[in-house]
């Protein structure tokens, strides 16, 4: 097989953190919408389980009306059976919906500011740690001086956009949970990656995360309409509703992402996107007293940096690295 050009291995590159970027943005407008409904309907959970239903109606649709994914659908048992996708890789879902999770529990302990930045941290160090064990599908990855300072320069750029915002008296022993879910996150990439891989379809891999996703998040609202009653009704602004299709677009994307790109690429792409893309819904969909700062716009430009640190080592072909 030969191996591409120099040139065109650094646009591929280059386009899919491109992408990457793109879909943390979406990740925003995300964010957004599913504060707004919970804020609307006083129920973080009915929230989450709405954007987690309309994707999985979404993705299942697609997936049926798609040979491919009909295809893709009927290879996973016999996957799973030969041993070539191990049984843990279906559970990428349950990730998801434990961040959503957290974000109703946690988050209100911390603030939005301090959980991004656990999360972050999170994911900076699992993807680091997944890339060099190889669980992702595209093998092992060296933990190189580029990588990590890339990852070192994604925290420091989300502590600083933090700063303005963020209480001394908050609970620290809290800041586990981000952490320890950004770490998932990057376990979850790698799980969708090799789930993709086995199916021939990313939209194999999306229809697993929101299942699972999907079934998790209606027990959790259940118990908490049992104990709490049930949402209030409220009619939030129409950009609010598409959680779920965003969050299809992302992890769909994520799983082709995951073997061209690397694990801590992917996450700090993404990342990046979600800071830039922030800065945008905070300008053109201001909620509250949300006030963009020199330090959010500084931690911005410190995001995309880190991103650009990292991929210096994948612009070039193996053996060929550029002279310092």
């Amino acid at each position: 097989m030969t191996r591409s050009p120099g040139p065109l291995r650094a646009l591929r590159v280059v386009a899919g953190v491109a992408v990457a970027v793109c879909i943390g943005m979406g990740m925003a407008l995300q964010t957004r919408g599913n504060g707004e409904l919970g804020r609307v309907w006083a129920d973080p959970f009915a929230a989450a389980l709405w954007s987690f239903g309309t994707g999985l109606v979404i993705v299942v649709a697609a997936c049926l009306a798609l040979r491919r994914g009909r295809r893709g659908l009927a290879r996973i048992p016999a996957a799973v059976r030969s041993g070539e996708l191990p049984v843990w890789a279906l559970g990428g879902g349950v990730v998801g919906a434990s961040f959503v999770l957290a974000q109703a529990a946690v988050s209100p302990l911390l603030g939005v500011a301090l959980f991004t930045v656990g999360t972050v941290a999170g994911q900076s160090i699992g993807g680091i740690l997944i890339d060099r064990w190889g669980i992702g599908p595209g093998g092992p990855r060296p933990v190189t001086p580029t990588r990590v300072l890339g990852g070192a320069a994604m925290v420091v750029a989300v502590i600083w956009g933090a700063s303005a915002g963020t209480s001394a008296a908050a609970p620290w022993l809290a800041m586990a949970v981000p952490i320890a879910i950004g770490i998932a996150m990057g376990w979850q990439q790698a799980a969708n990656g090799r789930v993709r891989r086995a199916a021939d379809s990313a939209l194999v891999a999306t229809v697993g995360n929101f299942g699972v996703g999907t079934l998790l998040l209606g027990l959790a609202f259940a118990v908490h309409a049992a104990t709490a009653g049930l949402p209030r009704p409220g009619v939030a602004p129409g950009w609010a509703y598409l959680g779920g299709a965003i969050g299809v677009v992302y992890i769909a994307a994520s799983s082709v992402l995951v073997h061209q790109l690397g694990v801590l690429l992917l996450s700090l792409g993404a990342v990046a996107g979600q800071v830039l893309g922030s800065l945008l819904v905070d300008v053109l969909l201001p909620a509250g007293d949300h006030v963009v700062t020199f330090a959010t716009i500084g931690s911005a430009v410190l995001t995309v940096l880190a991103v650009a640190i990292t991929a210096i080592p994948s612009l070039w072909p193996r053996g060929r690295r550029p002279s310092v």
